[in-house]
């Protein structure tokens, strides 16, 4: 064979190699099963999950218990547990010995105060430990939540979620125009440091309201919060108002983030870091089937792996397949708890697959993987007075494409 013929064939061998692994996979998501794990009961609202997985396998999920979506301020945070994957829980916050856990169910603000937590996101932190933190959002009458106003809080567990601390107020610091965020929306580990997105509360003189997103790091466990950036290049103050944001690392330096269109309706926008979250290009919104996407959290499917434990992926992010979960919102005063994925690193994304009925509150929420490959989404599902916490679990078949 001539070397000019060995050539021609190493480099076809080498384009095959990369387009098999890098084609496109085709993706079928099926509703395989619909639980109710924390029922409503005397009109109460239980809403706002979100599950981390520890490395014994133990599933923790926390929530809200509260009498509204956002106009009480009787919010208390609460745990449960899983030995088997989500498909039995424990009692509500009742570890998997039947032993009480202490510390929660709790809030940072008495019931008096002016402060709501009104949503928890667990974080499980380098060390091992398990941080919920939760924002205090200030409602001034009826008027608009101010993100960050009543201070960002947190409660820790070391012990595997059987006992949490009392709640301490998060430090932020080189935040422009001072202090701080919410914490509450999504987040990544790289290394010993914690990236985290969340809505930076309006630093104008005399605005309230009105958000960005930004981009936090912290490399103490979650105790401390740097400023990285405003996810937002433009920072245009109009361009959401509820900068609820969704983010994933899809490289070696490459982040994406899915952002919160609106109140109503509007499509949700994209950018993208090459130089994680330094620098972001100019958002710019979806495809019109993604329709309207609120609350996104986002994973390659190599991360739901490693997370969930199903698999020890070190280079997690080295994949093309996303799964992300939130609310579609699929009229002014209806939603649906949403299933979406991408294909290529999280510059197209799919319809939404509706996993419930439509209802007046429904969708903010989380997702992992069991070992046999279903995806678990635990969210919630009702109206704004009361809600149940709700199980869906989706079938995910994968074909490498041509």
């Amino acid at each position: 064979m001539s070397s000019r013929t060995t050539a021609t064939l190493c480099l076809f061998t080498a384009v095959l190699a990369a387009l098999t692994t890098y084609a496109p996979a085709e993706v079928r998501l099926t509703v395989k099963e619909v639980t109710t794990i924390r029922p409503t009961h005397d009109g109460r609202y239980f809403g706002r999950a979100s599950l981390r997985v520890l490395a014994n396998g133990v599933w923790v999920m926390t929530y809200i218990h509260s009498d509204h979506h956002w106009k009480c301020h009787d919010g208390q945070i609460e745990v449960m547990f899983s030995a088997d994957e989500g498909r039995t829980w424990a009692p509500p916050n009742t570890y998997l010995d039947g032993k009480p856990v202490s510390g929660l169910p709790s809030a940072a603000s008495p019931k008096d105060s002016p402060h709501d937590p009104i949503e928890p996101y667990i974080y499980l932190a380098p060390n091992g430990d398990l941080v919920i933190a939760t924002m205090d959002a200030v409602f001034p009458g009826q008027g608009k939540p101010r993100p960050g106003r009543g201070g960002i809080w947190i409660t820790v567990s070391a012990d595997d979620g059987r006992s949490w601390s009392k709640w301490s107020k998060v430090a932020f610091r080189g935040v422009p125009g001072g202090g701080g965020g919410d914490l509450t929306q999504d987040s990544f580990l790289d290394g010993n440091t914690i990236y985290a997105t969340s809505r930076l509360g309006d630093w104008r003189e005399n605005k309230s309201g009105e958000t960005l997103p930004g981009l936090f790091k912290s490399t103490d466990n979650g105790r401390t919060w740097d400023f990285v950036s405003c996810c937002d290049s433009e920072r245009d103050w109009d361009r959401t108002a509820d900068s609820e944001t969704g983010i994933e690392r899809v490289g070696e330096t490459e982040l994406v983030v899915v952002l919160r269109g609106g109140f109503k309706t509007e499509l949700p926008w994209l950018t993208r870091s090459q130089d994680m979250g330094k620098t972001w290009t100019k958002p710019a919104n979806v495809d019109s089937k993604v329709k309207s996407w609120k609350r996104a959290r986002i994973y390659t499917r190599k991360h739901l792996k490693h997370l969930s434990g199903v698999e020890t992926i070190p280079q997690w992010w080295n994949d093309s397949l996303l799964v992300g979960t939130g609310v579609h919102q699929v009229t002014v005063s209806t939603r649906n708890v949403g299933l979406w994925y991408s294909e290529d690193r999280g510059n197209t994304w799919s319809a939404p697959l509706d996993l419930d009925a439509e209802t007046q509150d429904a969708g903010y929420g989380d997702v992992r993987m069991r070992k046999n490959g279903d995806l678990v989404v635990v969210s919630y599902h009702g109206a704004y007075d009361q809600a149940s916490i709700k199980q869906y679990v989706v079938g995910m078949e994968t074909r490498k494409g041509p």
